[in-house]
């Protein structure tokens, strides 16, 4: 168990990818160095917070609707992308142009959702 665990947070650590889960609350349990790198924040500083805190004000409250949307609906995984513009806060207040996907696992009566995003700012 503890070789697949370490195994898990080296490729974790490896991603150059933003990794986040949060629980079914919505607030991050998982924040991997690529998400520290995207955007800025060291992840002790941001366990534990709302993943709002990682969202432009304006898209706050369609993100919540699609959060919920996505919770009641069957599917496992979906491409944020094709449900509109996907926007990033970096922690000095900038935005970001992301792909993004976004799954969901039932666990012990709780929802896990992790999101997967790519800063495509270059492109």
């Amino acid at each position: 168990m503890r070789e697949s665990q370490e195994r898990f947070a080296g490729i974790l650590g490896l991603a150059r990818e933003a990794i986040i889960s949060t629980d079914d609350r919505q607030r991050i349990r998982l924040f991997n160095k690529g998400a520290e790198s995207i955007f800025g924040y060291a992840a002790e500083k941001v366990l534990g917070h709302p993943l709002v805190m990682l969202i432009p004000e304006r898209f706050k409250d369609a993100h919540s609707r699609k959060i919920a949307d996505f919770s009641k609906a069957p599917d496992a995984s979906r491409q944020m992308n094709t449900r509109g513009e996907i926007l990033g806060m970096r922690k000095d207040g900038t935005e970001f142009p992301a792909e993004a996907s976004i799954s969901k696992l039932e666990q012990n009566g709780q929802t896990i959702f992790t999101v997967t995003l790519h800063d495509i700012t270059e492109r």
